[in-house]
């Protein structure tokens, strides 16, 4: 019964009344917002001259009175599309959805805060420590003799090289284009890098030897990924890094670059260490 007593006393109280409606008015002011701001679609002078500047864009035409109410009508229908979509929480696990977002948040992000101008002795520091990025690729110019692989004996072709080489060394031609099988590319090369003759000859003999064989000779033959190869080297290039004066503006732009992916993936990390990932998938442990 004492326990009745104090609930009875405690309902009395006026203060209890006024913090119990107080709650209610304010749930109740949240829902009617809510409900309220879901269908009151605002269309300011703002959004307007936003339609019409994204039209004239696009079309090269400004918009008129006319074609203003029209975009604005348009405009509208597509943000009730959205808001019913929104409600029926269509944009959930949909992944072209989420991609746009995830790109959307990406350039709010980025770029904020841009480097400041680096000092002469800060480009020539980022020089210096990535000088191999800017080390010119050696280059070879060269020409070859294509033999195709038999598919019953590959030994075949190679036979066929060295028979024709020893006329080619004899003939002391520098190219030999209607000698061999036809190639399905080119004969002559000029000042080609490693990965160039790597995409067309495979990583094979044949590109060890346009890069290490003596120049002005016919030899061979070398295997590629074709067939087989004689191959005279007129000229190589070797590697080059030039000077940091030659390249002072790329340099910068280089560090000024750096830095400002530096800055995103800090700003990156920032936001990451808000979250906590927590793994239940079935690799966990492995």
């Amino acid at each position: 019964m004492r326990e009745v007593s104090v609930i009875r006393r405690a309902l009395s109280e006026p203060l209890l009344h006024f913090v119990v409606l107080a709650a209610i008015v304010v749930a109740a002011s949240r829902l009617y917002e809510r409900h309220h701001d879901q269908f009151r679609i605002v269309m300011t002078d703002a959004r307007v001259n936003q339609l019409a500047a994204s039209y004239h864009q696009q079309f090269g035409v400004e918009a008129g009175p006319e074609l203003r109410e029209r975009l604005v009508q348009s405009d509208f229908e597509d943000e009730v599309l959205l808001r019913e979509a929104l409600a029926l929480h269509l944009d959930k696990d949909d992944e072209i959805i989420r991609r746009r977002l995830i790109q959307k948040m990406k350039f709010l992000s980025e770029d904020q805060h841009a480097p400041g101008e680096p000092t002469p002795a800060q480009l020539q520091a980022f020089f210096d420590a990535h000088r191999d990025q800017y080390q010119s690729k050696p280059a070879a110019t060269f020409t070859h003799v294509f033999f195709a692989s038999d598919t019953s004996d590959d030994r075949i072709g190679r036979t066929r090289a060295v028979s024709e080489l020893t006329r080619l060394k004899q003939s002391g031609v520098p190219r030999a284009p209607t000698a061999g099988d036809a190639f399905p590319d080119r004969y002559d090369f000029s000042s080609y890098e490693p990965d160039q003759v790597a995409r067309l000859f495979g990583r094979t003999e044949f590109l060890e030897a346009v890069f290490s064989a003596p120049i002005g000779e016919w030899v061979g033959p070398f295997r590629s990924a074709y067939g087989w190869h004689l191959l005279r080297v007129a000229a190589r290039q070797p590697s080059v890094t030039p000077s940091f004066n030659a390249l002072q503006d790329k340099v910068r732009g280089d560090f000024l670059q750096s830095a400002q992916d530096a800055a995103n993936r800090a700003a990156l990390d920032r936001m990451k260490r808000q979250f906590t990932l927590i793994r239940t998938d079935h690799q966990v442990g492995q």
